[in-house]
């Protein structure tokens, strides 16, 4: 495959996600030539919210730019977008799943809150095995789990 073909699965951008890109993107190649110079990238990203600190950017650059020629292809950023993206989604359904969790919304698990949800799902886990079960999330071992905490178990 052509290193600037675009890999489906690891692009998993929708169509709408790659017309938003295309579209930044033609503001910055008004002659269609399917590339653009870093500065003109830096835009195209703030016109997508995409805001990497200064040394990130450089990095997607080196990371675009492999041949050095200091400009970006499209189906390149197709690429790098669609790890973005993708990243994005996986966040927000880990943060849905930890809302599951968090019954009362105050953004920590307690010990009941997981017991409860457990038990709903059918678990019969008994008391001693969950108590290990809660000790190993709880990091810190104050009877919470934050979104750190489970972040380290999911993640």
């Amino acid at each position: 495959m052509d290193d600037d073909e675009p890999n489906k699965k690891e692009l998993e951008l929708t169509e709408d996600e790659k017309e938003e890109i295309r579209t930044a993107f033609a503001v910055y190649d008004p002659e269609n030539t399917g590339e653009i110079k870093y500065k003109e990238f830096r835009m195209v990203l703030d016109s997508l919210g995409v805001c990497p600190t200064e040394a990130d950017f450089y990095q997607m650059c080196d990371e675009l730019d492999s041949e050095g020629t200091k400009r970006i292809r499209l189906l390149k950023l197709y690429r790098l977008l669609g790890r973005h993206f993708r990243g994005t989604k996986n966040m927000e359904a880990l943060k849905a799943a930890f809302e599951i969790f968090d019954r009362d919304g105050d953004k920590i698990i307690s010990k009941a809150e997981l017991r409860s949800v457990m038990a709903s799902m059918g678990d019969n886990t008994n008391d001693k095995e969950f108590d290990e079960y809660f000790e190993a999330i709880d990091g810190d071992g104050d009877g919470k789990i934050t979104w750190d905490e489970y972040l380290r178990l999911v993640g």
